[in-house]
């Protein structure tokens, strides 16, 4: 049963649809949250699911080294799923840190921004919506008594003929259309877009531990980035319209008075009615584009690196060094040993091509075992006993 007022007679139209709308989805946000973590629900045997799933796949990765996981990081890790757990199974602490903070925090910070426009004497924006309550009834009631002489064609309040230099009867109901027109932009941009921004604040705390536990995995966190996106937006617009709506009372203040005045005397100014609703329209237009700015903003939100603290971004590819540059980084030891295998690979190939010519008369067994020589890698050290033995063969072949 709610226990918000449904019929709150004298207290104006923008008072009883902020009050209503706050209060009604204050109450349901936090019933809906309390029915999703309560014990009937299937959020709390999800996040067990959830977190053995986690735990698992963090403890293979630590195990092999996998995606650059290390032990350093285990701290981080931890206090991401305590406050995970925090936040999706304990309304207490919800409610303080997210729920309370996106009802109460944009007004509030509205309110502190706003307070120096309200002095230096009486305003409307000393109190917003009694504010914007009373222009809204002052631009309806000009716009209805406009309208009441345009309708008697032009006669005025006592049943006199207007005079010739006064308005005519079209102008009248041209004004007092425009100051209608203000009055529901004034309505709609005020209290209908703080109404909606509360049902959007209301709506999204209340599914916010099934975004918060999406935040466990590197591949599911896209959603709780978004989820959170929108909730900073839905923060934004309402401080946004406090500020704007205050700035509005201060320069419309002066003209609902003099308008109140002239509607008193029946005597009033079409100009300054069309400059009062033009006014009007021109803060609703600066609602609407504040709005689209608020949603940009909320936009430029990234999470970072705490969903995913065990990617590694791979490293770019690095250009192989060239010969040259790979021995000038050698060692006096390791040239010389390259000049040695170098040397010995040279009399490798010298004395195959002159062993076939030398070893004609030699058996087909010899000549394999000398072919077999010839093609067997040298180890560092035998270059020198090679030569000797290519020596003395030449020498016997020419005796021969």
């Amino acid at each position: 049963m709610s226990v918000c007022p449904t019929n709150a007679l004298g207290v104006g139209i923008v008072r009883d649809i902020l009050g209503s709308v706050d209060c009604n989805v204050q109450m349901y946000s936090a019933a809906g949250y309390r029915a999703l973590a309560g014990p009937g629900s299937p959020l709390p045997a999800a996040m067990t699911t959830l977190l053995t799933i986690y735990v698992a796949l963090l403890g293979y990765r630590m195990l092999f080294a996998v995606e650059g996981v290390r032990l350093a990081q285990a701290p981080l890790i931890a206090l991401k799923i305590g406050v995970i757990l925090a936040l999706t199974l304990n309304w207490s602490v919800f409610q303080t840190l997210v729920f309370n903070f996106g009802a109460q925090a944009p007004l509030e910070i509205g309110r502190v921004i706003s307070r120096p426009m309200a002095t230096g004497g009486p305003s409307l924006a000393a109190d917003p919506v009694r504010g914007i309550q009373a222009a809204y009834d002052e631009l309806n009631a000009d716009a209805a008594d406009l309208a009441r002489k345009a309708g008697q064609g032009g006669v005025g309040p006592q049943g006199n003929q207007a005079l010739p230099g006064e308005a005519p009867a079209g102008a009248e109901a041209a004004t007092a259309a425009d100051l209608r027109r203000a009055a529901a932009a004034l309505l709609a941009s005020t209290a209908g877009v703080l109404g909606m921004a509360f049902i959007a604040t209301g709506v999204l705390t209340a599914v916010g531990p099934v975004f918060i536990a999406l935040l466990l995995f590197a591949a599911t966190s896209g959603f709780f980035a978004g989820w959170l996106r929108a909730l900073v937006a839905a923060v934004l617009i309402p401080m946004v319209c406090w500020v704007t709506a205050s700035v509005l009372l201060v320069l419309l203040a002066p003209r609902i008075e003099t308008l109140a005045q002239q509607r008193a005397a029946h005597a009033i100014n079409l100009d300054g009615a069309a400059a009062a609703s033009a006014i009007v329209l021109i803060f609703a237009a600066a609602q609407g584009a504040l709005i689209i700015a608020g949603l940009l903003i909320a936009g430029g939100f990234r999470l970072g690196r705490l969903a995913a603290p065990a990617q590694v971004a791979p490293a770019p590819p690095r250009e192989t060094r060239s010969t040259v540059e790979v021995v000038e980084v050698r060692s006096r030891a390791e040239a010389l040993a390259t000049a040695l295998r170098r040397s010995a690979t040279a009399s490798l190939r010298e004395y195959a091509s002159v062993a076939p010519v030398s070893g004609t008369a030699a058996s087909g067994d010899g000549g394999t075992v000398r072919l077999e020589a010839a093609t067997r890698t040298v180890r560092l050290g035998e270059t020198y006993r090679r030569r000797t033995a290519m020596g003395d063969r030449a020498r016997l072949g020419a005796r021969a």
